[in-house]
């Protein structure tokens, strides 16, 4: 009799053993995600803002004040609900977005470049008053460089910022 209680306890705490340890990985890879790593993008880098799209490059000074900004940002995130509004500003690469909304910012990146864009993670940050201005003068200076949204710029309406962000984040 003392045989089975002794299997069956074996293999509760066997059991009790791998929940815990599944449980502590992903809280582990949860965690990982809430610390960004944004890819790099090697294409264009777009800025939406009131209807119009500016183009700048990827490897401008612009477009690495970003990477930097949140490579230096990595506490205060949250997993985010939020979807993307056309109506808002945005930055849109094709690995990353950016949206500003008053005094957050949502992110939606990929964690590889040859992830599927479905598999992006979708997370947000509130942002104190210091960083709302960073993000003011940073859109003004792209305004400021590039007016009238570069040779490729246009303005864009409604279904226009949705299909233009949606292949940004495809790669096209």
């Amino acid at each position: 009799m003392r045989l089975p209680r002794v299997i069956i306890s074996v293999a509760l705490l066997t059991i009790a053993s791998v929940i815990a340890v599944s449980y502590v990985i992903c809280a582990r890879d949860k965690a990982q995600l809430l610390r960004p790593q944004v890819v790099q993008c090697t294409g264009s880098m777009w800025l939406f803002d009131s209807g119009t799209r500016h183009n700048f490059g990827a490897s401008s000074q612009e477009a690495q004040t970003i990477s930097n900004w949140i490579a230096s940002h990595q506490t205060g995130w949250r997993f985010s609900s939020l979807a993307f509004d056309p109506s808002k500003t945005q930055f849109v690469c094709e690995t990353y977005g950016i949206e500003l909304v008053s005094d957050l910012l949502v992110l939606d990146y990929r964690r590889r470049k040859t992830d599927d864009p479905d598999s992006s993670v979708h997370i947000e940050r509130s942002l104190l008053a210091e960083e709302q201005g960073f993000w003011k003068d940073l859109i003004s200076r792209i305004k400021t460089t590039n007016p009238h949204g570069g040779a490729n710029g246009r303005q864009l309406f409604g279904s226009d910022v949705i299909l233009a962000s949606a292949a940004a984040a495809s790669g096209r």
